[in-house]
């Protein structure tokens, strides 16, 4: 599970008016067990949009904004998802039913 969870290429952008950009790779794309743009993970996927939401109330406080005023906003975008399938292999005891395609260009 550790390379699973630690292997990321990020592009980061942050403007000092306050707008953030992230792009990641896909860590699926990164691991040594599956070949690169043929499965979607989607317990890790889970997981770094729970990071990046993490890391936006995170940079709130750092910056000594107002909790109860500031008002964050989030866009996700996952791209080059045709043809992969869904891939359980982040945590063996979750079940992810094999078989699912996705569709998306």
């Amino acid at each position: 599970m550790g390379d699973v969870l630690s292997n990321h290429i990020d592009f980061l952008r942050l403007d000092p008016r306050g707008s953030f950009y992230l792009l990641r790779i896909l860590q699926d794309d990164l691991r040594k067990q599956v070949v690169p743009g043929r499965t979607l993970e989607p317990i890790v996927a889970i997981l770094r949009v729970a990071e990046a939401i993490a890391v936006g109330l995170a940079f709130v406080k750092a910056l000594g904004f107002d909790d109860a005023t500031t008002k964050l906003a989030y866009a996700f975008q996952w791209t080059r998802l045709k043809g992969r399938e869904l891939a359980g292999s982040a945590n063996p005891q979750v079940l992810i039913s094999s078989g699912y395609v996705a569709h998306d260009g």
